[in-house]
């Protein structure tokens, strides 16, 4: 029970030494105190610590997880809600084995051989709650550094004799909870974040033939998207360096929830317009396919990496100009 009641600062003031010494030991505060100036002093220290208000990042953060919150909410009450309808027009073809135009004209208009198991097929993607965010670009942009950055930890190599040569998709797990990672499907037990770390290394950047891996599934805490479990990352090789990788990354764009492409600056403005090209080109193929899903392209963000690299150019250009100086005819 407190025996003061403190409303505010005023009431600190008016405290005299036996209820400034009740409150702290009401609040169970430890001290060896024995001025009265001493114990007020901790006790505004103690208020304010206690009613801090959060920071503008804080409450921006708080705001983006409560959007997000909401938004996967949205998406699930609509899954269910289509997932209704396919079994409602499951259980109609079912029950009507004698519609078999129906039958055959719903199965020629999907392009498939055979509408139940098209259907079939789409409903268990509708179950799939995963929100991917594919980071793309080419090779050397700067995508696992920038990936480390969103996952608040230097997780994913990122030294250039260490490009990722596999997908890397990070799953959040609870705060508190073990890491691990597998490969290919392989469970790798991993005691810490940093052993995690040092193996994934090796599994990411392997180049032998004998270590051939497509795959590897992190599972980790990633607090900036706190307990919002359904949001994954995708951190994928260079798009164009091989047709097998490109394809595996091809493979997540109809699912994505959001679809990063960073540009290396650095490298003559950092777009190769030979890849962008290929991207687009794969993207209107998927849009014109019997897929569910397809790609929204609003959903794409282009991010000029390395601008740091240019201004450090230009610097050194500037300070060879000065040097040998400008000769005009």
């Amino acid at each position: 029970m407190e025996y003061f009641c403190v409303r505010d600062e005023s009431d600190v003031d008016k405290m005299d030494i036996d209820e400034a010494f009740n409150w702290l030991d009401d609040k169970q505060i430890k001290h060896k105190l024995h001025s009265l100036e001493e114990m007020k002093q901790l006790i505004r220290v103690t208020r304010r610590s206690t009613e801090r208000k959060p920071s503008e990042g804080e409450e921006l953060s708080q705001s983006s997880m409560a959007d997000i919150k909401e938004v996967l909410s949205n998406d699930n009450d609509l899954r269910k809600r289509v997932g209704s309808v396919y079994d409602e027009l499951l259980d109609t073809i079912k029950t009507q084995p004698n519609w078999i135009y129906l039958y055959k004209y719903l199965s020629t208009w999907c392009g498939c051989d055979e509408i139940v198991s098209k259907l079939n097929e789409h409903k268990d993607e509708l179950q799939r709650k995963d929100c991917p965010i594919v980071i793309a670009g080419e090779t050397s942009a700067g995508k696992s550094c920038f990936l480390n950055l969103l996952l608040g930890e230097d997780v994913l190599p990122v030294s250039l004799l260490c490009a990722t040569s596999i997908i890397c998709v990070i799953h959040p797990i609870s705060d508190g909870e073990a890491p691990y990672f597998t490969v290919d499907g392989q469970l790798k037990p991993v005691n810490s974040n940093d052993e995690l770390i040092e193996k994934l290394k090796l599994i990411l950047t392997a180049r032998t033939e004998a270590e051939t891996f497509k795959q590897a599934d992190v599972y980790l805490h990633v607090p900036l998207v706190g307990e919002n479990k359904h949001i994954v990352f995708v951190d994928t090789p260079g798009v164009g360096e091989s047709e097998q990788m490109s394809d595996k990354v091809f493979e997540y764009l109809p699912n994505a929830a959001a679809f990063i492409y960073l540009l290396n600056s650095a490298n003559a403005g950092g777009v190769q317009e030979d890849k962008l090209i290929q991207i687009f080109k794969k993207v209107q193929d998927l849009d014109q396919s019997s897929c569910l899903f397809s790609f929204d392209p609003t959903c794409t963000m282009l991010v000029c990496n390395k601008w740091d690299v240019i201004e450090e150019r230009s610097k050194e250009r500037r300070e060879r100009k000065r040097e040998f100086g400008m000769i005009h005819y």
